[in-house]
């Protein structure tokens, strides 16, 4: 038979496993300079999850976020979780920081990567087909990953894909 103190320490638990449950990660909105901007309407928005390895043995958890247009180069948006966004290693304006490193012109690995998106993603009646997003994102992942290990941090980024949102 339940008593009063254990139906409120039930209750108690129930609410918080269900706060638990339905916690969302918290994003930080990444600055893009103008030359990365889309102003697309129609767009794709992936998300997924990634690692951070520190040489140092620390190792950071999170998300990453992108609003990909449908055609150009640009992005719509970029987050990455508050996890990831240290200030340090990474800050909201990673990639205002590392321009050169995004927006190398069209012979850049980046451009030459979403060229073939577009390439192998489209139609011959020029429409979408589906994976275009999926496949822009893991262009900009690289990108980003490259950057990373060249010249921001001290480590290795293992970016796992497990699911796409």
């Amino acid at each position: 038979m339940y008593t009063m103190k254990n139906l409120f320490l039930s209750l108690v638990a129930t609410v918080a496993i269900s706060a638990f449950a339905t916690a969302q990660t918290t994003f930080v909105k990444m600055a893009l300079p103008k030359t990365l901007q889309s102003t697309s309407t129609k767009f794709e928005t992936v998300t997924a999850d990634v690692t951070l390895k520190y040489k140092d043995g620390r190792i950071a958890k999170g998300e990453i976020r992108l609003v990909i247009p449908e055609d150009g180069r640009g992005l719509v948006s970029a987050e990455f979780s508050k996890s990831i966004v240290d200030g340090k290693t990474i800050s909201p304006t990673f990639f205002v920081d590392n321009l050169r490193a995004f927006d190398s012109g069209d012979e850049s690995p980046l451009a030459k990567c979403l060229q073939g998106c577009n390439a192998k993603y489209t139609a011959a009646d020029g429409t979408k087909l589906p994976g275009r997003g999926a496949c822009k994102f893991q262009c900009w992942v690289d990108a980003i990953t490259g950057r990373l290990i060249e010249a921001i941090v001290p480590a290795l980024l293992d970016t796992v894909i497990k699911s796409l949102k």
